[in-house]
């Protein structure tokens, strides 16, 4: 691994949309990219397990994403969204033991994500319940998808509350299904030290 590294450099394309529908109650936002990456910069372990940084040749991003958010009527919106990603080296680098088409670290494949808000009043007060939902696929934090695997998790948060006399009042419940996976893996260690999901947290 060599001293010192090179400024990186992108060539970015992007299509995209901001529509309004059904009498604007429908707001849609999506666009497809694609970005080619020139001696991006990679973080690597080093001697003695110092962090480093090494130009990793040429790589290529590209995928689609969209957010959308329906009210269905005065009390009920909904909102949906996801995205899905295709980031990997274009060019072998043998400095890493890295091959053309290996996935570049922290990057799942796809995630989506479902919300659901309910607006009424509650003896003349506002009040509301809402779920929210997210996934987010499978991932490595090591180029060349080695190590262990992180995300391909789902979880469900889920909250009510109440606004009285200017005070609101939120009941929630966090990872209700409580969940366990991996969020993030370390690469500055060699054994496996990670982050994992909070487990279930039910507040008021």
């Amino acid at each position: 691994i060599g001293e010192g590294w090179d400024s990186d450099a992108t060539e970015n394309f992007e299509l995209g949309a901001k529509l309004a529908l059904l009498d604007n109650r429908l707001q849609v936002n999506a666009a497809v990219y694609r970005a080619d990456w020139n001696d991006l910069p990679v973080t690597v372990t080093g001697i003695c397990g110092a962090q480093v940084v090494v130009n990793a040749g040429e790589a290529r991003s590209q995928g689609f994403e969209i957010e959308s958010t329906y009210q269905l009527n005065e009390n009920l919106r909904i909102n949906l969204g996801g995205a899905y990603t295709n980031v990997e080296l274009t060019v072998d680098v043998p400095e890493l033991s890295a091959s053309s088409g290996d996935r570049l670290p922290s990057s799942p494949d796809y995630s989506v994500n479902l919300g659901l808000l309910y607006d009424f009043e509650l003896g003349g007060q506002a009040s509301y319940v809402r779920g929210d939902y997210a996934y987010v696929g499978g991932f490595y934090n090591r180029i060349g998808e080695i190590g262990d695997k992180a995300g391909n998790y789902g979880q469900l948060n889920m909250s009510a509350g109440i606004t009285l006399n200017k005070f609101n009042i939120e009941f929630f419940a966090h990872n209700l299904t409580d969940s366990d996976a991996l969020t993030s893996v370390s690469t500055l260690f060699p054994d496996t030290r990670a982050y994992r999901l909070r487990p279930r947290t039910i507040g008021l």
